[in-house]
């Protein structure tokens, strides 16, 4: 039995995979691993989300990871990666409050696609994002790498 593994840089900068070798940045390779082997890396995958790298098994993303095609989408507490697709509307992407995460949560925001719009980033709970109230992403491989200090959300 094979599983097809695919692993997504979404960092600005490549990443070393030990199977699939280096990846460029914000770009994908996929590749058909033995069971075996599949089994063997699955239990870092979500630890891989907190570093900007996603994968998926047979389709499938791992946990940590969630794709937005909704309007508006409120960040879980276990998100590591938010994936936004923008199909010519705006999207709002509200953060979790400080209170329900743990000081030094890593959080990756990716515009994916878009066909126009923009995705405006909003911080909940009266915290702030970046020293305001939201932030602004525009264009096809915007990414917002940021982390919750105890108290607002900073850059990593």
């Amino acid at each position: 039995m094979s599983t097809t593994v695919t692993v997504y840089n979404l960092r600005p900068s490549p990443v070393a995979h030990p199977e699939f070798g280096p990846i460029l940045p914000l770009t994908a390779q996929s590749k058909l691993l033995k069971q075996v082997n599949a089994d063997d890396y699955s239990p870092r995958y979500p630890a891989l989300a907190n570093f900007g790298v996603a994968v998926s098994e047979n389709g499938t993303l791992r946990p940590g990871i969630t794709v937005v095609t909704d309007a508006v989408y409120v960040v879980l507490p276990t998100d590591s990666i938010v994936i936004v697709d923008l199909l010519a509307t705006t999207r709002v992407v509200t953060l979790p409050t400080s209170g329900s995460i743990p000081a030094g949560k890593n959080l990756w925001v990716i515009l994916r696609t878009t066909t126009g719009g923009d995705v405006t980033l909003t911080a909940g709970g009266g915290n702030t994002i970046l020293g305001g109230a939201s932030v602004t992403m525009t264009g096809a491989g915007a990414v917002q790498r940021i982390k919750i200090d105890g108290t607002n959300w900073v850059a990593q």
